[in-house]
């Protein structure tokens, strides 16, 4: 019923930005929900294929893509324009390509359990794409478990995605009576979410002392 799904590989920069010193991680959704899409048949069993375009509602005629605009509404009711690399430039904040980027760490306890509102991800060094970030990946893990810290990190899981912060925080290996693996060492990553993503939250969010960032 359930799967983790791999999502690639990705530089996790210990600068504080997207250049510099980094290891390669593997990402990973833990939890994924294995479904197989339905397909909408036609009366002979043919399988629908729909497409997507785009109309003028003043003209009717169809439109391609390199004759759209993208606009803003203006406070004066005018038309603020955009090309489609200032509008990622925008999401990304000048970003370039899927990373991870360590922004600070903080104790373990200022992270609440409301914190985690979605599904982590999981992450696994990958000597592939940087060679020694096994053993830097490791280091990392025994100074923020020997300190109780966790990793406060940039995430952008593609390269025109907008960046989230996560909790990135150690996950060692357990296994079970008869040796196998019940949880695989690595690090676990926890998207924190944003001020205006909190909604009727069952406890009074008065008592977290972690700075939540604006939307």
């Amino acid at each position: 019923a359930h799967m983790k799904r791999s999502m690639g590989t990705l530089p996790f920069y210990l600068s504080g930005d997207h250049e510099g010193t980094f290891m390669g991680v593997q990402l990973f959704k833990t939890v994924a929900i294995a479904t197989r899409p339905q397909p909408v048949l036609l009366h002979e069993n043919d399988i629908v294929k729909s497409r997507t375009r785009m109309l003028d509602s003043a003209s009717g005629e169809w439109v391609n893509e390199c004759d759209t605009k993208l606009y803003a509404e203006t406070s004066s009711s005018e038309r603020a324009y955009f090309t489609k690399s200032e509008i990622v430039d925008l999401k990304t904040g000048g970003c370039r390509g899927a990373h991870f980027r360590l922004l600070y760490v903080t104790p373990f306890s200022n992270i609440s359990p409301l914190d985690n509102y979605t599904t982590p991800y999981f992450i696994f060094p990958d000597d592939e794409q940087a060679q020694g970030s096994s053993l830097l990946f490791a280091a990392l893990m025994h100074c923020l478990e020997e300190r109780g810290c966790v990793m406060i990190c940039a995430l952008m899981r593609t390269k025109s995605s907008v960046p989230r912060l996560v909790a990135v925080l150690p996950q060692n290996e357990s296994t079970n009576d008869d040796g196998s693996v019940a949880m695989p060492g690595g690090m676990v990553a926890i998207p924190l979410p944003f001020a205006g993503e909190i909604r009727g939250a069952p406890a009074p969010l008065n008592d977290v002392s972690f700075a939540r960032p604006a939307q």
